[in-house]
């Protein structure tokens, strides 16, 4: 946790792909790079990733998924896709929880975050 990940020393914006080892680490982008966040979910329980408390003004959610394995069966597990683009230069935070929303609070099951530095081009 807490480690640094760059998107390297290219100008130009890039897609990065998280997972849940990201979680707690810190990363950076360009304006208009997109991050595309990867957690496994089963929907079928009820609990789904969502948002969890953003600031949009330097990233700001563009849209959320759900994705089954090639190989699940009906009721199977597999992954939410949740996309944000970084909209301008500062620090932002990614916040997600697994919940069931209409139990509340006490129903989270994870959390997940992720510290984003959008640097200027």
């Amino acid at each position: 946790m807490g480690s640094s990940s760059n998107l390297g020393g290219s100008s130009a914006p890039s897609d990065r792909t998280l997972t849940q080892a990201d979680n707690g680490t810190t990363i950076e982008t360009l304006p208009g790079g997109r991050i595309l966040v990867r957690l496994p979910e089963n929907p079928t329980t009820g609990y789904r990733w969502t948002l969890d408390m953003g600031d949009e003004r330097v990233i700001s959610p563009i849209s959320s998924e759900y994705a089954p394995r090639g190989d699940a069966a009906v009721g199977g597990s597999g992954n939410a896709v949740l996309v944000f683009e970084a909209r301008a230069p500062g620090e932002g935070t990614i916040r997600l929880k697994r919940w069931r929303d209409w139990e509340g609070e006490a129903s989270v099951r994870d959390r997940y975050e992720v510290k984003v530095r959008v640097k200027r081009e």
